[in-house]
């Protein structure tokens, strides 16, 4: 009786099974990737949709004004109750869920954390500040802060949140980039001396940017360097052509690019 041959996989055989499926590894990897960052731009989208109805709840309930920007400089270094997220200690205690939107967002339960945070965002790259990090990944644009005195002059007296003009293309909310990120208020850009250009001229005339960039982390998945220690123009800010997430003074949320978002025309209430 004759033995049956037990046929088995030879080395070189081996090796190229392995290489084909390395091969298709290096090659879904990548897409693979995009797919779950398309998801988190998504994802992202909703949370600044919500934040967004909750601004306009709150300025329903309070004069049609926004709440304060949460500032990293508020007198004593603390949480205010008018800000609208309490990124410290928040009011007795209590941290997040004493913000002034938490009532519009479900009051005290975890999913605000959730809401309030990118899936993208995950801190590693935060500059951590003397006064705590902030951990969430929205911010509000310094020129819609109800308070005299917190944003340039040339921004004009606060704004009812219904009277923006051309509140479809005036943002409101912005997703920053986490290398910049230090707070819950959005310095975007000011003029020099609060001179704004007049009527007709070119309005990024002596309109200089900060260090509070838009995040483009859904758009490049490559890390930024730190922001400069100072101020420039606009044309000067990295990145310019890519992209992020934003919610305008009408509630639609757009995915836009970093000079539309850093320009003046884009971000002061009151300009027609």
């Amino acid at each position: 009786m004759q033995a049956r041959r037990i046929r088995a996989f030879t080395l070189v055989e081996l090796l190229v099974v392995i290489g084909i499926i390395a091969v298709l590894i290096g090659i879904l990897m990548p897409v693979l990737g995009r797919a779950r960052d398309q998801a988190n731009k998504t994802a992202c989208m909703s949370n600044l949709r919500q934040v967004m109805l909750a601004f306009m709840q709150y300025a329903n309930a309070n004069k049609d004004k926004c709440p304060f920007g949460a500032r990293l400089d508020n007198p004593g270094g603390t949480d205010l109750p008018e800000d609208w997220v309490h990124w410290r200690t928040g009011i007795n205690n209590e941290g997040l869920w004493s913000s002034a939107i938490a009532p519009y967002l479900g009051g005290k339960g975890e999913g605000l954390r959730n809401i309030l945070r990118c899936p993208s965002d995950r801190g590693e790259d935060r500059i951590t500040s003397t006064t705590g990090q902030y951990n969430y990944s929205y911010t509000m644009n310094m020129y819609f802060e109800p308070r005299d005195g917190y944003f340039p002059a040339a921004g004009g007296p606060a704004v009812r949140l219904s009277t923006t003009k051309r509140a479809s293309e005036k943002i409101l909310l912005a997703e920053e980039n986490e290398r910049t990120i230090n707070d819950g208020f959005w310095a975007p850009g000011n003029y020099v001396g609060d001179v704004v250009p007049p009527a007709g001229a070119d309005p990024t005339t002596g309109w200089v940017v900060n260090w509070d960039w838009l995040s483009i982390r859904h758009d490049n998945s490559k890390k930024e360097a730190d922001p400069p220690s100072s101020t420039g123009p606009l044309d000067a800010l990295p990145n310019l052509g890519r992209k992020g997430n934003v919610c305008f003074a009408d509630g639609h949320v757009d995915f836009v690019s970093r000079k539309f978002a850093h320009s003046p025309q884009y971000l002061m209430p009151r300009v027609p």
